[in-house]
């Protein structure tokens, strides 16, 4: 499956050593060729362009070389240098390589930074998986906060908005709710509105009203009411065993 790889672009100007890259990049169960390029000019506007996670780029390249280049890799994508010349070493990992490839390279050498890559991606991972089961992480004002899920009321829509409610204070950010709910523990929060979504542990209890309505009463300092939506109103119950 496509979307389980690692989505390369090339750019080498030498026929025969394109050739020999794509059947090394084919030959690995963990690669799909998005794209190549055979000059610097078509490199700049392809890793501009397309959507990769793996760039390898040749450094003697026409027009801009590939140490010029990298500059325009995606953010979060990794970088190989494949080239001929050893003098660049030490500034290719400067820029941020992952490996450098030195001509003639074997396919097992190949293999070899491409597990590379594999093995930094997985620790990446692993690290935004610890970081998301702390609690939500909100930018703001060039600063990362890492909110509690504890912390966390509730959560409200305004159009392409989202305000994050918190004991402390409330939070705007540039997310749609379901972006934001995609990023949550199921088992704590629950949508009980199209435009909301509550910490269960904040709920004080639900009201009925006549004619089919339901209100929410938190237990936060403003005793804040919610309405429910009739359609999430049995989800609700059901969590709060009611």
């Amino acid at each position: 499956m496509i979307e389980n790889k690692i989505k390369v672009c090339i750019a080498e100007d030498e026929y025969p050593a394109r050739e020999l890259l794509l059947k090394f990049i084919n030959n690995n169960e963990h690669l799909h060729l998005v794209s190549y390029a055979d000059n610097g000019m078509d490199a700049a506007e392809m890793l501009q362009k397309h959507e990769y996670d793996l760039a390898i780029l040749d450094i003697n390249l026409p027009h801009y070389s590939g140490m010029e280049i990298s500059k325009f890799c995606k953010k979060n994508s990794y970088l190989i240098f494949a080239t001929a010349l050893k003098e660049h070493a030490v500034s290719a990992y400067d820029l941020g390589a992952i490996d450098y490839l030195l001509k003639p390279y074997s396919e097992e050498r190949f293999h070899a930074a491409i597990d590379r890559v594999i093995q930094f991606s997985r620790i990446k991972k692993n690290q935004q998986n610890k970081t998301t089961d702390l609690g939500f992480t909100i930018y703001e004002k060039n600063n990362h906060y890492i909110i509690s899920y504890k912390e966390i009321i509730y959560i409200s829509s305004h159009g392409k908005k989202t305000v994050i409610h918190t004991i402390a204070k409330d939070y705007e950010i540039n997310k749609l709710l379901k972006e934001v709910e995609s990023k949550i523990p199921a088992q704590i929060f629950i949508r009980i509105h199209k435009q909301l979504i509550v910490n269960i542990n904040f709920i004080s209890h639900i009201q009925y009203n006549q004619g089919g309505s339901y209100i929410a009463y938190l237990k936060d300092e403003d005793e804040t009411e919610l309405a429910i939506g009739r359609s999430f109103a049995s989800d609700l119950k059901k969590a709060l065993n009611i």
